[in-house]
């Protein structure tokens, strides 16, 4: 037997890798276990590091009135900036609800909205000391152990594409097929497509599209960080409000509807 390598190691392992901002080892907590929440913090801050952070991976379920005060007050008990991410088999921020719990929570407690979607931006543009929106779903959120990931279309191995405009994520494979079917894609001007249409992406060019989606996310954040900050929530509310106004153009066009995600809806109605 062997033993595993310390936090100290880790820590170091990361340093020497060239990371700036070093992460904590931490385990999934399912809601309502406090315990295993308070220990994982006071265990952190045993740590000693400017550079240190703290990574929390909760279940979704933690999203509920009856957990959002004590998870206020862990989060405040930490010395380390505290990154908070959700975890489902699907989306975790299904619902206005958890949307608007989870604004409250990092806006709140000062946490990073880390692994998330969208919702990282609207938490920006309510306060958030700053978000990590992954490119692609696996970036968006984690899967809980005991659980399996779950996609609309598991059997389409091209990647999810940030439509531009629409706030929308879609595979490129389901565009061709359902969306853009009589009707040309539109084109995107973001810096790694330069004009090229949206759809275009294969499965062999995920990394292609990656980019693309960081320079569409770069886009939303870099406007809502131009604008004074007592003026970003009503420039997001703005944002999502034209998404939802580009789908129903895109609707008229293709001669189908095509709903904007809910959690686009919900962003323009605040």
């Amino acid at each position: 037997m062997f033993a595993g390598p310390s936090v100290v190691d880790i820590l170091a392992g990361q340093r020497s890798s060239g990371a700036t901002l070093v992460l904590l080892p931490s385990g999934y907590v399912e809601a309502g276990d406090v315990e295993t929440l308070r220990a994982i913090v006071d265990a952190a801050n045993e740590i000693s590091g400017d550079d240190v952070a703290l990574p929390l991976y909760l279940s979704t379920s933690w999203l509920r009135p009856e957990h959002e005060q004590f998870l206020l007050a862990v989060i405040a008990l930490s010395s380390h900036p505290v990154l908070v991410s959700f975890g489902s088999s699907t989306n975790p921020l299904d619902s206005k609800r958890k949307l608007a719990i989870y604004r409250r929570l990092v806006t709140g407690s000062g946490a990073f909205s880390w692994r998330t979607d969208l919702a990282g931006l609207d938490a920006l543009a309510h306060g958030a000391l700053g978000t990590a929106i992954g490119t692609g779903p696996g970036l968006r959120r984690f899967t809980p152990p005991k659980d399996k990931g779950k996609a609309r279309r598991p059997d389409d191995p091209t990647p999810y594409v940030l439509n531009p405009g629409h706030m929308h994520w879609m595979k490129t494979g389901a565009m061709r097929e359902e969306l853009y079917v009589g009707a040309p894609a539109p084109t995107c001007g973001c810096r790694e497509c330069g004009g090229q249409r949206i759809d275009r992406f294969t499965e062999s060019q995920a990394a292609a599209a990656s980019r693309h989606n960081h320079a569409i996310i770069d886009e939303y954040a870099q406007s809502l960080l131009s604008a004074a900050p007592s003026e970003r929530p009503s420039l997001w509310r703005s944002m999502a409000q034209d998404a939802l106004v580009a789908h129903e153009a895109t609707s008229a066009v293709v001669g189908r509807p095509w709903n904007a995600p809910n959690d686009v809806s919900t962003f323009a109605g605040d």
